[in-house]
């Protein structure tokens, strides 16, 4: 099954839990990935990656990574990474062979 409006596709079973939950007044449930699941705050990449802050808007300077602008006016600029990017990033830097300390 496919919703016209958004072009989705979505499983009969899904409808049906949502139409379940709809008719009992309780809140639909979300499954899967939506876009606010997929963006990652400048401190929460850092931690993912165990780098500082400022490595992480060096590689957004670098063009390492993206960022989405969730900027409201004139105030302090609120960007987002896409996790999608982290991961193409921690691929990109993914080495074949492993590091051995010599003692």
């Amino acid at each position: 099954m496919v919703l016209a409006s958004l072009s989705i596709p979505v499983s009969s079973a899904l409808v049906a839990a949502d139409l379940r939950s709809r008719s009992r007044g309780l809140p639909r449930e979300v499954k899967g990935p939506t876009v606010c699941d997929s963006l990652l705050s400048v401190p929460r990449v850092a931690e993912m990656l165990d780098i500082s802050r400022r490595s992480v808007y060096r590689y957004i300077e670098l063009g390492e990574l993206s960022v989405v602008d969730l900027r409201t006016g004139n105030g302090r600029s609120r960007v987002r990474i896409p996790s999608r990017d982290v991961h193409e990033f921690v691929g990109r830097r993914t080495s074949a062979t492993s590091c051995r300390r010599s003692a």
